[in-house]
This record gives C-alpha cells, structure tokens and sequence, in this order.
C-alpha cells in the first residue's frame, strides 16, 4: 500500500518548556502575584449608586419570597406532622 499525505501519525509529546514563573524567586512571584492583583482590580466595574439600590431591593425581595415560602411549607409540614402523629 502507499502512504498517503494525510496518514494518521502518533502524536510527538512535547517537551516541557521552563516557564518564566520557574525563573522566578519566591519573594518575585509574591510580589508579581501582588502586581496581577492589582491590574484585575482595575478592570472591575462598579455599579451605579443606582444599579446597587435595585441590586439591593431585587434581592431583600427575594429573600422575602423565598423567607414566605419556607415559613408556610413549615407550617403545613408541622401540621401534618401533627395530624399523623397526634
């Protein structure tokens, strides 16, 4: 048979490369932590004064709902327990 062009092969495995992060001493990878901290707090958007009073009402809200439905549920369980029981 011929070899064809587009032939399966084994895959190479690759050899490991020495990052810059292995260059580093401890101190400089504290330090660059520190660094990389700093550049991702700088990219975060913080809401309106507005945006956070919806924010916050949207969830008082729902902890609301939320709080009414486990109350009742509880209530009905209790009684129940109560008819079953008792």
């Amino acid at each position: 048979m011929a070899e064809t062009e587009g032939a399966i092969q084994p895959a190479k495995k690759a050899e490991p490369t020495p990052s810059a992060e292995q260059d580093l001493g401890f101190f400089a990878r504290i330090v660059q932590f520190f660094r990389q901290v700093v550049d991702e707090m700088k990219k975060v958007v913080y809401p309106t004064s507005e945006e956070l009073w919806r924010y916050f009402l949207v969830v008082i809200v729902f902890v609301a709902i939320i709080m009414t439905a486990v109350g009742l549920m509880d209530l009905g369980f209790g009684a129940l327990t109560d008819v079953i029981f008792s």
